[in-house]
């Protein structure tokens, strides 16, 4: 089960999401289709391949790695954290080994070369 919550939001279309942090327990039960009620397509084809192809061993081990690849794709698509359930945003970073870009650093840099 995740131990924590990230929730991201795209500056640009306004959207969020939520992205749950630790094991993917469900991804383990219901296999890629986890990714397909988050609207992560390519995601979801990438584990529908390996899950017929490995007949569901991959998904053993996709389960360790599901919920940092949906992050990561989050902040490749310009999506920021807005807040932590628990914790801070920088330690969320130090556990998933990855810099989480947070939204009112975003905010704060877009000011400070408005002023310039």
């Amino acid at each position: 089960m995740a131990y924590n919550t990230i929730y991201f939001q795209n500056q640009q279309t306004g959207q969020t999401r939520r992205a749950p942090v630790g094991y993917a327990w469900t991804l383990l039960f219901f296999g890629p289709f986890v990714f397909l009620a988050r609207k992560e397509w390519m995601l979801f084809a990438m584990a529908l391949v390996l899950t017929v192809l490995t007949l569901h061993i991959s998904n053993i081990v996709l389960s360790f790695k599901a919920n940092r690849m949906y992050i990561q794709m989050l902040i490749n698509q310009g999506y920021r954290v807005a807040r932590v359930k628990r914790g801070s945003v920088e330690r969320m970073s130090k556990k998933l080994g990855i810099p989480l870009p947070s939204l009112s650093s975003f905010l704060f840099a877009e000011t400070k070369v408005a002023f310039r």
